[in-house]
């Protein structure tokens, strides 16, 4: 026990260290390649793994008289110092597993740089197209921008005829051409402001595209009325030849602004012009080879616009000043006027055809009825009488079409009007319905038996009367011809 005590403890931990020290690899140079780096640092792991328990080493010697004698010593000093190497070989332990866990965290992000790196180019290529998107979206608004400009030129130059037709007109009417001039200059001074407002508007304004354009389409009609009503004022409803026997009242001075825009709710809920040219070209087959067709509430002139495109002589009549100089301006031959006044001033039986859209749900109940009689009266033998009304057969329809316009006064039934043509001596009456709502919005049918059983036929039946209520044909055409 004295000769352990005897040994120099600092001069064997030096050796210990020092055979450490020969055991790892000598630091070099790093590779300039990663294939190099990562080779350094696998061998380096290796070493650590296989060289990190210092307590557990075998002790050998290679001399022959004194080896067994060094390794007692060696293995008598690790009895010495087991808690260090005990700590040591813990702690060396503890280091190669964090190194570890750092090695698979670099290529974790190793990875996850190269995903990066993959996904670089789409995101790249998706900005781009969203630049290009924003690049139309603004090459857009500048052709807006020029419709505007196009159109305020117009309107200059709308203004500028108007000034020399109030020149040639002062002579005659000098107080009344007067206070239309003044009223002129106050339409001109409210315009340009509202259109410079609406150019700044579809410039700055983060709406969609299709609402500023709806909102200018609104705005030009509304101004396109006013100069309509300005240019009848002006001529006194005398320019031209006379309308035949209606006669055209002078339009009063207040009338140059009604005091409801009937046109312009029409624009707003009626639908698009070559909408509802759509919707009523189908009627066209029931008025071949008519050559003198009238169309009552001819409203925009859709259905005469129709009549044209295929050479049938058509005229409309219409009560709403703005409706008609719409029409009049689109070449068609309307007269304003009401409507049963003007049937009764035709000569019985000198219609091929009579065409009604949207117009006998403004009527009462007694009027519908004066209204079919003479409507037989006028039309020749084997003439045609259409007449599109909504369809109250459809609750959505009544729920919204029919009730937003308060115009409306009383709901067709179709079969209430099959019955009535019938009875005032029509022949081949028939129903045809159109506008059907929505099939996403209707109530689904059940294919699957099992949760209701025999049921399910029935309720399927149910719901079917339920969607035909509800999500129904919005409108319906009763068409029949004189015997």
């Amino acid at each position: 026990m004295a000769e352990v005590q005897d040994i120099d403890v600092e001069q064997i931990m030096e050796q210990v260290r020092e055979n450490i020290r020969r055991r790892l690899p000598e630091p070099t140079l790093a590779d300039p390649t990663e294939h190099s780096f990562n080779g350094q640092v696998t061998s380096a792991l290796a070493s650590l793994h296989s060289d990190h328990d210092i307590y557990s080493m075998r002790f050998t010697s290679h001399r022959r008289v004194f080896g067994p004698i060094i390794v007692a010593v060696k293995k008598t000093l690790r009895q010495l110092l087991t808690p260090i190497l005990v700590r040591q070989a813990s702690y060396n332990a503890a280091n190669t597993r964090v190194v570890a866990h750092l090695v698979e965290r670099l290529a974790a992000l190793e990875e996850q740089q190269q995903v990066h790196g993959k996904e670089l180019p789409q995101q790249r290529q998706a900005v781009e197209a969203r630049l290009d998107g924003l690049e139309a979206q603004r090459q857009a608004l500048a052709a807006l921008e020029a419709r505007l400009s196009g159109f305020e030129a117009q309107q200059r130059q709308a203004l500028a005829a108007l000034e020399v037709r109030l020149g040639g007109f002062e002579a005659q009417q000098p107080p009344a051409l007067a206070a239309l001039e003044a009223r002129l200059s106050e339409f001109e001074a409210q315009l340009l402001p509202a259109l410079a407002a609406l150019q700044q508007q579809v410039g700055t304004s983060s709406q969609p595209q299709e609402q500023a354009l709806r909102i200018m389409r609104e705005r030009v009609s509304r101004a396109e009325r006013k100069l309509r009503r300005i240019l009848y004022a002006l001529t006194n409803g005398q320019e031209g030849e006379a309308q035949e026997s209606v006669e055209r009242l002078p339009l009063p001075r207040q009338a140059l602004e009604p005091e409801f825009d009937y046109c312009d709710f029409e624009d707003h809920f009626r639908g698009d012009e070559e909408e509802i040219k759509e919707r009523q070209r189908r009627y066209l087959e029931y008025f071949k080879g008519a050559e003198q067709v009238l169309d009552v509430g001819c409203g925009r002139g859709e259905f005469l616009e129709l009549l044209r495109e295929v050479g049938i002589t058509a005229k409309g009549i219409d009560a709403n000043l703005d409706m008609v100089l719409l029409c009049q301006e689109k070449g068609l031959d309307v007269l304003q006027g009401d409507a049963l006044a003007y049937l009764e001033s035709l000569s019985d039986a000198s219609l091929d055809g009579i065409f009604a859209a949207q117009f006998i749900e403004h009527l009462p109940p007694s009027v519908i009825v004066s209204f079919i009689q003479l409507c037989h009266r006028k039309l020749k033998l084997n003439g045609v009488i259409l007449l599109e009304t909504p369809n109250p057969q459809c609750l959505t329809t009544m729920a919204w079409g029919f009730y937003l316009d308060f115009s409306h006064l009383w709901p067709c039934h179709p079969e209430a009007m099959r019955y009535l043509l019938e009875s005032m001596r029509f022949r081949d009456v028939r129903l045809e319905f159109s506008a059907p709502v929505d099939a996403q919005a209707s109530m689904p049918l059940m294919r699957d038996s099992s949760l209701f059983g025999a049921e399910t036929e029935r309720f399927n039946r149910a719901a079917q009367r339920l969607n035909e209520l509800i999500f129904g044909y919005q409108d319906y055409a009763v068409i029949g011809r004189k015997i």
